[in-house]
């Protein structure tokens, strides 16, 4: 019986290991993109996406906390699956544009998430651009191999489909 706890714990340590030093070799940064066209106008897409203390309404968030509001800005808290994590979400271009900034540097991620809402002939093609780093290497290695630089992405847009399908 200890000869295989001593083999199970020697694998698992290895696997560890190589999944570090790999993860170590892959690059801090990373660059991901999808799109979705949105059953409706561009006009409630965009509201729906600015108006962030409503993200719990069609979003797995469970609370939204206004920080600061701006013109065309707002800061927020965003308790969700991942723990707390702080945005900064600004309108670049009134209505089709967006920039949200995670805005808090302690985290072992952080980036931009570039958001374009444009008129198409089904409604509204939204395209996220995903600026992002990952800092430790265990977690470079698992968002690479593992979940996809764009499971976020994807599963935002896949609320916001489903949010224009809700009516």
């Amino acid at each position: 019986m200890i000869k295989w706890t001593l083999i199970v714990l020697s694998v698992l340590a290895l696997t560890a290991l190589v999944v570090h030093v790999w993860g170590s070799r892959l690059p801090r940064e990373h660059v991901a993109e999808s799109a979705r066209m949105i059953a409706a106008s561009p006009d409630a897409v965009a509201s729906w996406i600015f108006d962030v203390e409503r993200h719990p309404e069609w979003r797995k968030v469970a609370r939204v906390d206004v920080v600061e509001r701006a013109p065309g800005a707002i800061r927020y808290r965003e308790h969700g699956p991942h723990g707390v994590i702080a945005f900064h979400l600004r309108e670049t271009e009134p209505g089709r544009a967006y920039e949200s900034t995670i805005d808090d540097p302690t985290l072992p991620f952080g980036g931009r998430w570039l958001i374009a809402v444009a008129p198409s002939a089904e409604g509204a093609r939204v395209v996220i651009r995903e600026e992002g780093f990952v800092k430790p290497p265990v977690f470079r290695f698992l968002t690479r191999y593992v979940f996809g630089h764009a499971a976020t992405i994807d599963a935002y847009l896949d609320a916001l489909a489903a949010r224009a399908r809700a009516g």
